[in-house]
């Protein structure tokens, strides 16, 4: 699997991909590897490409799920993921035919035999059949390999930030006037946000509360749409080991409040959404 070229991401952005790519290793199989250091045609050219947009500019995570090592089926190992394909010993072409013969019925690798083109006249075709057992799995493994995945994907949709009620309040303070609490908070593994780089960028924005109110009911203090921060997930920021303390213990949490005039018994429709981890709705009562 190659992460985003991950020269240029925020400290906290890398260490989670990283947690997340050593997930997706252990439960696929397949390494996680760093585009910027790992994946290079040449020492001085650096890929780049959809995934550095989608961290760049979305501030979301992403990754390259690259299907298939024919060289890891027939058995080689440590090898350079780029540097292979430019020199290997002739034991791993040997490894490679022996595997093409024992579990393709050697239809991986075709021997070369004559063939007329209408063109070019009598050419040779034969050799390694790149897109069925290449590029791609055999057909009898396909399925077989993507099975290694939807476990790993399953844990990035779980760890996904997910917005949910906390608390509601509403508390008398005098004739017709009432103090209304709405609380949320994160129940995700990720923040709010995904990744720091999304608030650099300004493409997520914090939590936004709203308090709808019905005819009757008027606004004394607070505003109808409040912008609160972000909210962060329930990954830790460090081992229960640490030398300092986590000074951001509520930190998943957000919690606005308003005083409203208006009749014992009126219903307030409250809603608080997060760009990234979605929306949630209440109702409280005057009483």
């Amino acid at each position: 699997m190659g992460t985003q070229s991950d020269n240029d991401m925020t400290p906290e952005d890398l260490w989670m991909y990283k947690r997340l790519s050593d997930l997706g290793a252990k439960l696929s199989g397949y390494p996680a590897i760093s585009i910027y250091h790992d994946f290079k045609y040449h020492p001085k050219e650096v890929i780049t490409g959809t995934q550095d947009w989608v961290y760049e500019h979305l501030g979301a995570l992403f990754w390259t799920v690259e299907l298939w090592a024919p060289n890891k089926e027939a058995g080689i190992t440590d090898y350079g993921w780029i540097e292979w394909y430019r020199d290997h010993p002739v034991e791993d072409d040997l490894k490679l035919l022996k595997w093409s013969d024992d579990h393709c019925g050697g239809q991986a690798h075709v021997g070369w035999y004559p063939y007329r083109h209408p063109q070019l006249g009598m050419v040779e075709l034969g050799g390694w059949d790149r897109m069925n057992y290449w590029r791609n799995p055999p057909p009898h493994l396909r399925e077989r390999e993507a099975a290694r995945f939807p476990g790993w994907l399953s844990q990035i949709a779980l760890s996904l930030p997910c917005l949910e009620v906390l608390r509601t309040e509403v508390r008398a303070l005098g004739a017709d006037t009432w103090r209304v609490r709405f609380a949320v908070a994160n129940s995700g593994y990720l923040p709010s946000n995904v990744s720091k780089r999304a608030i650099e960028r300004k493409i997520a924005r914090g939590t936004v509360f709203n308090i709808h109110l019905p005819p009757g009911v008027s606004l004394i203090s607070g505003k109808e749409r409040v912008l609160a921060g972000h909210l962060d997930g329930h990954a830790p920021k460090a081992t229960l080991q640490a030398f300092q303390p986590n000074r951001e213990v509520t930190a998943d949490r957000a919690v606005v409040e308003w005083v409203v005039h208006g009749a014992r018994g009126t219903a307030i429709a409250l809603t608080a959404t997060a760009d990234r981890a979605g929306t949630v709705r209440a109702e409280v009562t005057l009483d």
